[in-house]
Parts: C-alpha cells; structure tokens; sequence
C-alpha cells in the first residue's frame, strides 16, 4: 500500500453537481480526469475556500503528511504497511 488512489468521476459529471462553485473551467485540463492508480505528489482537482468565505475549484497535489513530520516534509516519500 503506498497511498494510491482512484477518481473516476468524469468532468462533467462534477461541473454539473457543483456548478455554484467558481473556475470549473480547470477541470477540462487534459490528464487531470478520471485519474485511476493516483500515486502520492499526483495532481487532482478540488474545492477550497477563499480568504472571503467562497468556494472556488483549485488543483491540489494529493499526498500524506503524518502529524508527526517535522516541518517541511511534504516533498519526501513515506512508506506505510499494513499486516493482516
């Protein structure tokens, strides 16, 4: 397990569930979506609030960041396995 994930939701399909939420327009950029088999430091559309209370559709870079990192981690690689 190495932190992978899957949006198969299509473009338009977003656009039109959430079509109060402003720059929609990012999500037709090409290889953005559907994502399948995402990896850590990958690149995925979501939906942040602004500093003046509003949604707005920005693209973040998907990934995990322990609460134990130290500060300016975010770049390195972190392994996590899971046993049964």
């Amino acid at each position: 397990m190495c932190g992978r994930i899957v949006n198969h939701m299509p473009p338009g399909y977003l656009r039109e569930t959430f079509d109060e939420v402003a720059g929609a327009d990012i999500l037709t950029e090409p290889g953005l979506l559907p994502r399948f088999n995402l990896a850590p430091t990958g690149f995925l559309p979501g939906i942040r609030m602004t500093e003046k209370g509003l949604q707005e559709w920005a693209i973040f870079r998907w990934g995990l960041i322990p609460r134990w990192a130290k500060p300016g981690i975010g770049g390195s690689s972190l392994w996590i396995e899971g046993h049964g």
